[in-house]
């Protein structure tokens, strides 16, 4: 008897139990009964299952077909961004030094770009975002994320840290369930104190009376 795979994980197959046996020439394959993460279950090898040639019930694969041509307008738009000196986008990417890692260039880079897009939960209505805004494309730097959360992530964020957490104003806003835009303008456009932007109601005067002058950009302040 092989050795057992009862109960291990190869990608989205979750072996079962031993299935049968069958000869390849003098050689005998052992098969596997798995049950894949979309709930159907299959029979594979136990070679393809060891060295990583089935990893779902075909689920997977057909993912990747219905999404490779959205997949490959993604990867087209970054490599615009980052390598066309036309692109209009160019001065905030390529200019700055924003480039595509080498895994996704070339010739298998569409290829290793969807593996890596499905193995890291694309989902339609997600959008590829980076992870730290100084540094490019790449498996380790990208992730998947809704334009909510990518907006959180956008470089020129007002950040704000109050009592020791720092967070965008689009946050703090969610959290005290505030108005974006009155609290925004409150802060940026008049120059008032944050404690005041977020919490004195509208129409109202501010506070404490504070005023720090218009256009803060990125800033910090500290509630005690």
């Amino acid at each position: 008897m092989p050795r057992d795979l009862t109960g291990e994980k190869f990608e989205k197959l979750t072996v079962i139990g031993w299935d049968h046996y069958k000869y390849q020439g003098i050689n005998k394959r052992h098969y596997w009964l798995c049950k894949c993460e979309c709930g159907n279950t299959k029979v594979v090898s136990a070679s393809n299952l060891l060295r990583g040639a089935t990893r779902s019930c075909g689920c997977l694969r057909e993912k990747k077909c219905e999404f490779r041509p959205q997949l490959r307008g993604v990867l087209r738009m970054i490599k615009q961004r980052c390598n066309d000196p036309t692109s209009k986008h160019y001065k905030n990417y390529g200019a700055r030094g924003i480039n595509v890692c080498a895994e996704w260039s070339g010739k298998e880079g569409v290829s290793n770009f969807v593996e890596w897009a499905m193995q890291s939960g694309y989902a339609p209505g997600l959008t590829i975002d980076r992870i730290d805004n100084n540094k490019g494309y790449s498996p380790d730097n990208c992730r998947w994320a809704t334009m909510k959360e990518q907006s959180n992530n956008k470089g020129n964020n007002i950040k704000i840290t109050i009592n020791g957490e720092t967070r965008t104003l689009t946050q703090w806003c969610e959290h005290y369930n505030v108005p974006y835009n009155n609290t925004r303008n409150r802060y940026v456009a008049l120059g008032w104190d944050i404690e005041d932007a977020l919490f004195t109601p509208k129409f109202e005067k501010p506070i404490s009376g504070k005023r720090y002058g218009k256009t803060r950009g990125k800033t910090q302040c500290l509630m005690k």
